[in-house]
């Protein structure tokens, strides 16, 4: 759920927050706002291969665990979107965006080697639907009312804890040796003979 959650709560920061706060608190323009999340959501794609092979080469542990511990303080660099401004928010959202990017390349693999085979798909289903619904559903919600409240910092705040006890909850796995870890992948004609 802290793994998922932890992203989550960015990924709604970053999609659908900002540029709320942007159109309806700043009111910016509304297509160059469009226009630096379009942007974003094509910087999301092109690192995926990126950190995958990164995952890959140096391992998923290790790799997970520097991305997410960077995320943390890149939910402050929402605060220097303090005031109307559409060079502030396109910075913001895709300078602290690509930490959000980094991290959505491996959170789904890596909750699924958090879960022994026997429940793998039911334990990543619960997990990941509990974690959607009450990290990344508020998010939004909490991000525009702190805003409100001149509380930003607060709201940022919970979402780095989030993601610093993801990292902790992630490292007290791997110490216990709740992490499967896959073998290499079979090619595909010893696979079929296993199977059968």
């Amino acid at each position: 759920m802290f793994v998922t959650g932890g992203t989550m709560v960015a990924n709604y920061v970053w999609l659908t927050g900002l540029p709320n706060l942007a159109n309806s608190a700043f009111h910016e323009n509304a297509t160059a706002v469009f226009g630096v999340t379009t942007i974003f959501m094509f910087i999301m794609v092109a690192v995926g291969p990126l950190f995958g092979y990164l995952a890959d080469h140096f391992g998923s542990p290790t790799t997970y665990l520097t991305l997410r511990v960077l995320l943390v303080p890149a939910y402050f660099l929402v605060l220097l979107y303090a005031q109307p401004g559409i060079g502030m928010f396109a910075v913001v959202m895709l300078v602290g965006g690509l930490f959000l990017a980094f991290n959505q390349t491996l959170f789904n693999y890596i909750t699924a080697t958090l879960m022994p085979p026997e429940i793998r798909t039911t334990g990543v289903a619960v997990g990941y639907g509990t974690a959607v619904t009450a990290f990344g559903g508020t998010a939004s919600y909490l991000l525009i009312a702190a805003q409100q409240a001149g509380e930003l910092w607060l709201f940022l705040t919970y979402g780095a804890f989030v993601c610093a006890l993801s990292v902790v909850i992630y490292v007290w796995a791997l110490r216990r040796g709740q992490v499967v870890r896959e073998s290499p992948v079979q090619p595909a004609a010893e696979e079929a003979a296993a199977i059968e």
